[in-house]
C-alpha cells in the first residue's frame, strides 16, 4: 500500500509527466480567474447604506434650505443623468434652496444655477462634507461618502448621506 501511495505521489511530481501539465496549467488558470472575478463580484456589491441627517436638535428630517460645506473640493451632480452641475472650491459655500420643486443653488450668496429638478448629488472624493453650523457632540458635524438633496414636495428636501457600509460602521463605532 505504501508503494501506491509513493508512486502516485512521483507521477504527481514527476516534472517530465506530460498528463499533468495540462491539468495543472488549467488548474492555475482557474484560481486566478476565479480569484479576480471574486474580488470584482465583491467590490460590485459592496452595501450601501443611507442615512437621513436630521437637523441640530434631532427633530426634523426635513429641509427647505440648507448651507454645504467640505474638506476638499467637491461637485454637484443631477442623480439621474449623471451630468455635473456645478463644480465648487473647498472655501465655497453651497447655499441650497427649493421653490416649485426645483432646486437654486447658490455659492458663496451668488446664485449659480436655478430650476434644477429631481434629485442632486454633492460628492466630494477627497474630504469630507458637512451642513455649516450642524453640530454633533458640539463640533462641525462632517461625513463620509456623497449627499443626496432628495425632494419630499414642492418646498421641502431631505438631505440624505450615502457611504459604504465599512465608512458607515466606523464612523458610528
Amino acid at each position: 500500500m505504501g508503494n501506491k501511495i509513493s508512486s502516485a505521489v512521483g507521477w504527481v511530481c514527476k516534472p517530465n509527466n506530460k498528463k499533468i501539465r495540462p491539468t495543472v496549467l488549467i488548474l492555475v488558470l482557474l484560481f486566478m480567474f476565479l480569484s479576480t472575478g471574486l474580488k470584482t463580484f465583491a467590490q460590485e456589491i459592496t452595501p450601501l447604506v443611507r442615512v437621513a441627517i436630521s437637523n441640530n436638535n434631532f427633530k426634523s428630517l426635513v429641509y427647505n434650505e440648507i448651507s454645504i460645506i467640505a474638506t476638499s473640493d467637491y461637485s454637484v451632480y443631477d442623480k439621474t443623468t449623471a451630468k455635473p452641475i456645478i463644480k465648487l472650491l473647498a472655501t465655497d459655500v453651497l447655499k441650497i434652496k427649493i421653490k416649485s420643486n426645483n432646486f437654486e443653488l447658490i455659492v458663496n450668496n451668488k446664485s449659480e444655477k436655478q430650476n434644477i429638478n429631481g434629485t442632486i448629488v454633492l460628492d466630494c472624493p477627497k474630504g469630507l462634507l458637512g451642513v455649516e453650523n450642524l453640530k454633533r457632540n458640539s463640533k462641525q458635524a462632517l461625513y463620509h461618502g456623497v449627499f443626496e438633496i432628495t425632494p419630499k414636495n414642492e418646498t421641502s428636501f431631505y438631505l440624505i448621506n450615502v457611504l459604504d457600509l465599512q465608512s458607515y460602521l466606523k464612523g458610528v463605532v
